[in-house]
């Protein structure tokens, strides 16, 4: 038998598959014949015949297995819904494909959104809601001009959560029919923006992905990764159930995807719940398990350089998983786009101090608890960075000290560099403000939407990358080993920074900008007035009842849009301006036709001379071009008289009392030559600017290290600025458990106090060697809060890598830190505020170690006293004989003093308040002793609330027996007469009370 070893393909263009994403044909039958047996052919004879072609393959080449199923032509249409026009018809086709999304299709000048959409969503971003007239009925539709598209964005994305689709128009290639063909080039989510002009340039906006693996209950495996589109970054962790809150809180996400519920896995283990009970934007992603099982090696195209052997190794199965949901995700947001990442780093649960949600509101790391602001939590106290990108760096290293005492103290060599050396620190914050947001300026030039001025940007940070090093080389340093290791690895490419620089030309760069602009906003209006010309094929659906009323209204917008486009049309008409982004000498090409330019121009100097003598005019003919009516001789004053027909092949196109517009043969031909030269330029120009972007990629490795160490040093110069002004101390770090502090302060509340001219109370804290847990009593606004927290931050901001408020810190690491302060409820998820506060003391009680630091503040309030005794007493002896670590316990519940006195290693401390007769002050002083006085009716009457003192007998005991009341109620308008109560009730009615109560009510 002989053997088949190659069969025929032919392709006929007339069977198509459609493309979801791009809304592209593209052609996918092939119809397979039997064809003459070719046995050891070496070369694949290629026929062209009319309408098809006929290549000859070997049967090896050709791919094996079961074909995958075509994508269906279009999302079939509801029943009777009727053909609506292409351009709405091709919207109503892409609702159909993202119907989760919010559709912004170009037309013109405009994003316009139709049927529901508009509706729903025309309200929410003020816009009009029109009935626009089709040949198949009317519809909703709403718009705004192109160039608010991030106005709008930002209120759909950013503040309301949705996703919107864009839709964009390109030139139609094919003759005939639409001039425009309309794609989805891009949906925006919370999650995946990427040069917007609302973001926070001084924050992140992370993307993650979380997948689980093997494992039950709390440890449960947990993949993560994310990414920031704006930057480039990616990451990728492995964790558990029980761990992933306080991960997820640290990266703190934009929006979090998770896996289809048919692979996921999530809802069942509670990931999912834990994630929404902490209020993130969660979005459900389905994926084909072939892309979630995909390997590593899978992500080369997406990554700039080659991913470390030893991070592969490395990663576990959840992490890779996590990193295929990412990616996959991420491409189906930005189809079509090439996406370029920075090889993943992978983190660990043990690289960094862990810092729970709880903890991070509790402790006011980067928002404040009640108002959520930034003013007033540390970061924003400590934030005194140079550059933006320093600033979401530092924002990343405070939610996530790490724990490495050897880049510990590399971060500290450095800060001590700069605060001894003041003159240094000038010279490199001065340098440091020239700079431009490189990590986010190269993610542009590596999406291919980095333009002209990102390259003159990118290329002066370069150049002041160079002088920052040989400022740093000119003189002795403190620590120069510790210099010498950040700036080590810095390459800087002097050469293609000049190559930019000697290719652009900025003042023509700044005028290209401006005009750009100008002719934006000149583009904006004229849609606007092309959509009130227009406005008689739109119905006012208020008007809609009367067709008188309507036909009235449509008339008088007729009206309105033809004044508007009068005026608009009738603006004195300026000769087109011109703005070159390159130097002559870019290119040769360039060069050449800049030189034939300029032969063309003055060519035109040459006619205007000649016209002016042929004519007679003085000094006021011109030639022109407008968009109007395109190259044109315009004459002015006396000149209109001219008798134009003595011209040859003179045409008169406008004439008015003061001008006269006239066409010339030859003005027409040499302007067409001039504006096919200019074109032959602009061409050119986008060529070298290609070749420019070109050279950056093969550099961006190179550039994204030396921008990490501008911002590494930038947040040495913050902290050495932050030490000076708040004169902050060298912490001392080792792997002890003790905690030392002399003279500690809170930096946020200590800079609040500035502010109003008072000074802090500083105190000492030595908790962690002979007394593992201090329990601090004392009264109501004494301080024990502040105390607790305050040594908390200080643990922080040692491991971040900064000076500490204190006079002398020695601090042994902290694996987490934990704070069970404050006060909330989560009435949405029926959760009473005592009910929140248990569930965070038994996770503080469960993942706790005796490397932890834990501060807990009145635990046990709102319950009974004696519950409350119960619960505060037991979370003590479980820190104590379990998770044996460092703990500071603030309570009012006196009694637990003599309770915890059978514990060796616990020590009792208090505040105190000074009294001087009826006046009295706090004492913020942490001092040895107990305390058994709240002090709680003083704060009482601090905060105007007027109370009562009531002491009574009751009829029913012993004479001997007495009970003293003491109750705090609103004041009454009105004090009730004494025979509403009863008997053996003893009133004492004081200054300022003015209430009372009946013993009957139990008080």
């Amino acid at each position: 038998m002989r053997c088949l070893n190659s069969i025929i393909v032919r392709r006929y263009p007339t069977s198509h598959s459609y493309s979801m994403l791009s809304g592209n044909y593209y052609s996918r039958a092939l119809l397979i014949s039997h064809g003459p047996i070719i046995q050891k052919q070496t070369c694949l004879p290629k026929v062209f015949q009319r309408g098809k072609s006929k290549s000859t393959k070997k049967i090896s080449e050709i791919p094996q297995g079961l074909l995958a199923p075509l994508p269906p032509l279009e999302p079939p249409a509801p029943p009777g819904e009727p053909d609506y026009p292409t351009t709405i018809q091709q919207a109503r086709n892409n609702m159909r494909k993202f119907p989760h999304c919010v559709l912004l299709t170009r037309v013109g000048g405009f994003y316009e959104m139709y049927f529901e959409a508009a509706e729903e969503y025309g309200p929410l971003l003020g816009l009009k809601v029109a009935q626009k007239r089709t040949s198949a009925g009317s519809i909703a539709m709403a718009g705004f001009p192109f160039t608010a598209l991030d106005r709008f964005l930002k209120v759909l994305v950013q503040d309301h959560g949705k996703f919107v689709a864009v839709s964009e128009e390109y030139p139609n290639p094919e003759k005939g029919g639409l001039l425009f063909d309309r794609k989805i080039t891009r949906v925006v989510t919370p999650g995946t923006l990427i040069d917007e002009n609302f973001m926070d340039p001084g924050e992140s906006h992370y993307l993650l992905a979380v997948t689980t693996g093997s494992g039950t209950e709390s440890e449960k495996e947990v993949g993560l990764a994310w990414l920031d589109l704006s930057t480039g970054d990616f990451f990728t962790q492995g964790t558990t159930i029980g761990g992933v809150r306080a991960d997820v809180a640290r990266i703190g996400p934009r929006e979090v995807v998770l896996l289809g519920s048919e692979y996921s896995g999530a809802r069942e283990s509670g990931l999912e719940e834990i994630l929404r009970r902490e209020q993130y934007f969660i979005t459900i992603h389905s994926v084909d398990m072939r892309v979630v099982l995909r390997e590593v090696k899978g992500w080369k195209d997406m990554i700039e350089t080659k991913i470390n052997k030893a991070t592969v190794r490395e990663m576990r199965g959840v992490e890779v998983q996590a990193g295929n949901v990412l990616l996959d995700y991420t491409q189906t947001r930005l189809p079509g786009m090439a996406m370029r990442l920075q090889p993943p780093v992978r983190r660990t649960m043990t690289d960094a101090m862990i810092i729970d949600s709880s903890t991070m509101r509790g402790l006011e790391i980067t928002q404040t608890s009640r108002e959520r602001s930034r003013r007033g939590a540390l970061l924003n106290i400590i934030k005194k960075t140079t550059t933006q990108s320093g600033s979401r760096l530092l924002t990343n290293w405070i939610k996530s000290p790490i724990t490495s005492i050897t880049a510990i103290e590399h971060r500290l060599n450095l800060v001590e560099t700069f605060k001894n050396d003041t003159y240094l620190k000038q010279d490199i914050e001065s340098l440091l403000k020239r700079t431009h947001d490189s990590q986010r300026l190269l993610q542009r030039m590596s999406l291919a939407r980095g333009g002209a001025r990102d390259l003159v940007g990118l290329a002066h940070t370069i150049q002041i990358t160079q002088k920052i090093l040989e400022r740093l080389n000119s003189e002795e340093l403190t620590h120069a080993a510790s210099v010498e290791q950040l700036t080590g690895d810095v390459d800087v490419p002097l050469k293609l920074a000049k190559r930019i620089l000697n290719s652009i030309d900025e003042e023509g760069l700044l005028q290209h900008l401006r005009l750009r602009e100008s002719e934006e906003e000149m583009a904006a209006a004229l849609a606007e007035a092309d959509e009130a010309i227009a406005g008689a094929d739109y119905l006012d659906p208020a008007a809609a009842d009367a067709t008188t009323t309507t036909s009235s209204s449509t008339s008088k917008k007729t009206r309105i849009g033809s004044k508007v486009g009068r005026r608009m049309l009738s603006e004195k008409d300026t000769e087109r301006a011109e703005a070159w982004i390159m130097q002559k000498s870019a290119s040769e090409t360039l060069e050449s036709l800049h030189n034939k330019l300029d032969d063309l121009d003055q060519k035109r100097v040459d006619l205007e001379t000649e016209l002016t003598k042929r004519i007679g005019c003085a000094q006021s003919l011109t030639l022109r071009w407008t968009p109007r009516v395109g190259h044109i001789c315009h004459v002015k004053g006396r000149d209109v008289d001219l008798d134009h027909k003595a011209i040859a092949g003179a045409t008169r196109v406008s004439a008015s009392k003061s001008t006269l517009s006239l066409q010339l043969p030859e003005w027409t031909e040499l302007g067409i030559r001039i504006d096919g030269v200019r074109t032959q330029i602009r061409t050119e120009e986008q060529v070298v600017l290609q070749g420019l972007r070109a050279d950056v990629m093969k550099s961006l490795s190179t550039l994204r290290t030396n921008a990490s160490v501008l911002d590494r040093i930038d947040i040495a110069c913050s902290f050495a600025t932050l030490a000076r002004e708040q004169n902050h101390v060298r912490p001392l770090l080792n792997l002890g458990v003790s905690h030392k502090i002399v003279g500690g302060r809170h930096s946020t509340v200590e800079a609040g106090l500035q502010g109003q001219g008072r000074t802090f109370t500083p105190n000492n804290c030595f908790v962690g060697d002979r007394e593992r847990v201090w329990v601090i009593t004392g009264p109501n606004m004494a301080g024990k809060s502040t105390f607790l927290r305050q040594n908390a931050l200080i643990s922080i901001l040692a491991q971040v890598g900064s000076f500490v408020p204190a006079e002398v810190a020695e601090i042994g690491m902290v694996d987490r830190i934990f704070s069970r302060v404050g006060s909330a409820d989560n009435l949405f998820k029926d959760q009473s505020t005592f009910m929140v506060e248990m569930l965070e003391t038994a996770e503080i009680l469960k993942y706790a170690t005796p490397r932890s630091f834990v501060i807990m503040d009145e635990v046990g309030r709102g319950t009974t006293p004696k519950d409350g005794l119960a619960v505060a007493y037991a979370c003590l002896h479980h820190l104590y004989h379990i998770n044996q670590c460092r703990v500071l316990f603030a309570t009012h519940f006196h009694d637990l003093t003599n309770l915890a006195k059978s514990f060796e290693s616990v020590g009792c401390y208090c505040t105190d308040v000074t009294e001087d007769g009826e006046a009295f002050a706090f004492d913020h002083r942490v001092r040895p002793g107990v305390n058994r006085n709240s002090h709680a009716l003083k704060v009482a009457r601090l905060a105007g609330l007027s109370y009562l003192y009531l002491y009574y007998m009751p009829p029913n005991l012993p004479p001997k027996w007495s009970i003293r009341c003491y109750r705090v109620v609103p004041f009454l308008p009105f004090i009730p007469s004494f025979h509403h109560f009863s008997a053996g009730a003893e009133m004492h009615m004081l200054t300022g009370w003015c209430t009372i109560r009946d013993p009957r009510w139990g008080y």
